[in-house]
């Protein structure tokens, strides 16, 4: 099994479960229970991990050797060299800094706006965060609040659009001036380029650096290595983003930094500024990226995705709205009116039918994120448990402790 997940699958007030071991997108507990982890993994922290099941294993990946690369001495780095032009390559960036974790690399996201690079000599300042779902509907009234407590005053700005908040947010905050705008991106929607477009030209026309936060999201559990893969002109990119730790695929903790030429220009970007890298972790996230492009799972997540969404919809009730992008698919019942905490409710009881699942991040929904590799019949299976979650909320499957699994399989 690739990582450790403790995690509660009824009631709030209900016992943690350890996860034992695992094969494909199955857990088995230390409790005796199995579940289909249709979440990957994801904690609070880390987001999406575990993209490619729980028995893959990277020594196997491709068939390339039978054993992983023997630890380089810490001053050679090889495996992180290796790595950073995997990356590089694959994702189109034109420098790329590796950092400990996901969560690590996202902080120090934070911080080129709130303290500011040390090359660029700027005063310290605050850094804007956006929600992609906000720029998606850029006529929707804003949230955005700025990362540190030097907060930009948007006073009075209630009924304006998110971009029209984030230009006055700009032109009014003073002494504290914002220093970066930050776009996180905690599910997977389709980058919506016209708004994005008008975010980089008031950036450009403040001197204000853009960046992107998608360290909650898995590398291609959209349909493309990154959601910003979409974009056709790399001029409408931004200057920097942080990707998280679905590069070792649940093996360990691991994050990288993309930086854009545009920003290159003006600030230096050193291996380990944000911390020593575990060489291990570095060859395991090579192995990851061959995995992603040998055995083409980003177009596959495409499929699985509208398999998905296809057979939700013909199993859960009218009115219920199923959405998807790539393999990150989100299902809101029809009963109207239904609390933030709703979706947390419906998770529970999905525990309860041996399916983990989590919330929407608005509360009020389902979000299935499984492993890459699942076969249909794992797709089947979740369909059937989020079937009965919300068709028979009070009943819930039974399972012997010493239930006999079904046997290790992967579809790499």
């Amino acid at each position: 099994m690739s990582s450790v997940v403790r995690f509660r699958p009824a009631r709030s007030t209900g016992p943690w479960l350890t996860a034992a071991g695992g094969e494909g997108p199955y857990l088995r507990t230390l409790e005796g229970r199995r579940l289909v982890d249709a979440t990957a993994g994801a904690d609070s922290v880390a987001g999406d991990r575990v993209l490619l099941g729980y028995d893959w294993q990277p020594q196997i990946s491709a068939g390339r050797s039978p054993l992983l690369p023997a630890l380089p001495p810490p001053w050679t780095r090889s495996q992180e060299h290796h790595l950073t032009a995997n990356l590089s390559a694959l994702l189109g960036w034109d420098h790329v800094a590796l950092a400990p974790s996901g969560e690590t690399a996202a902080q120090a996201l934070a911080s080129i706006g709130e303290a500011g690079w040390a090359d660029l000599s700027w005063p310290p300042g605050a850094a804007l965060a956006l929600n992609l779902t906000e720029l998606a509907d850029p006529a929707a009234s804003s949230h955005a609040v700025p990362v540190s407590e030097a907060r930009p005053r948007l006073a009075g700005a209630e009924h304006l659009s998110v971009l029209e908040r984030v230009e006055r947010a700009l032109r009014r905050a003073r002494p504290d001036p914002v220093r970066a705008i930050i776009v996180h991106a905690t599910t997977a929607l389709p980058v919506p380029t016209a708004p994005l477009k008008q975010l980089r030209r008031l950036c450009q026309d403040h001197d204000v650096i853009l960046g992107w936060d998608e360290t909650r999201l898995g590398l291609a559990r959209s349909g493309t290595p990154l959601l910003l893969s979409t974009l056709t002109d790399p001029e409408d990119r931004p200057d920097i983003a942080a990707v998280g730790d679905s590069l070792t695929a649940g093996f360990g903790p691991l994050g990288a930094l993309l930086v854009d030429t545009r920003l290159l220009e003006r600030a230096r970007f050193e291996a380990h500024d944000t911390g020593d890298i575990h060489p291990l972790a570095a060859a395991v996230a090579v192995e990851v990226l061959h995995a992603i492009a040998d055995h083409e799972l980003a177009p596959k997540a495409i499929a699985d995705g509208a398999y998905l969404h296809r057979g939700l919809t013909q199993r859960l009730a009218p009115g219920a709205h199923v959405h998807s992008q790539g393999l990150d698919v989100s299902i809101h019942p029809p009963s109207p009116g239904e609390s933030p905490s709703a979706g947390r409710r419906l998770a529970s009881i999905a525990g309860n039918h041996g399916l983990r699942v989590r919330a929407t991040d608005d509360g009020t929904g389902l979000r299935l994120t499984p492993p890459l590799t699942c076969r249909r019949h794992h797709l089947d299976t979740i369909i059937d448990l989020v079937a009965a979650t919300l068709t028979h909320p009070t009943h819930a499957f039974q399972s012997s402790p010493g239930q006999e699994a079904e046997p290790p399989e992967s579809a790499i």
